[in-house]
């Protein structure tokens, strides 16, 4: 295998833990992380590997990238004038003075 062709493949692989990540943390199940990981991925390699078809697959690999980092229900809470749901507290992390004793 080519060392550019090696490269790319790590680079698309690298590009595709980006999202899978926002979604890992958003509390989809492994199964469907590594799914949408692998789907992305695979895109990712037939748009560079065979170009012929990027006309129709990149603008579906930029939906499928894109679509974690959009909160839909945060923007129409935001429309309607609704507050956001708070969470849990701010965590306070200010370092104890230190005590010479």
């Amino acid at each position: 295998m080519p060392p550019a062709l090696l490269a790319l493949v790590l680079g698309l692989g690298v590009l595709a833990l980006v999202p899978a990540r926002r979604l890992s943390r958003l509390g989809w199940s492994s199964g469907a992380v590594a799914t949408y990981f692998l789907a992305v991925w695979i895109l990712g390699a037939i748009v560079a590997l065979a170009p012929g078809g990027a006309r129709i697959l990149v603008p579906l690999l930029l939906l499928a990238w894109i679509a974690p980092f959009v909160t839909w229900r945060e923007g129409l809470d935001r429309l309607r004038g609704r507050p956001s749901d708070p969470g849990l507290p701010p965590r306070d992390v200010t370092p104890p003075e230190d005590r010479v004793g």
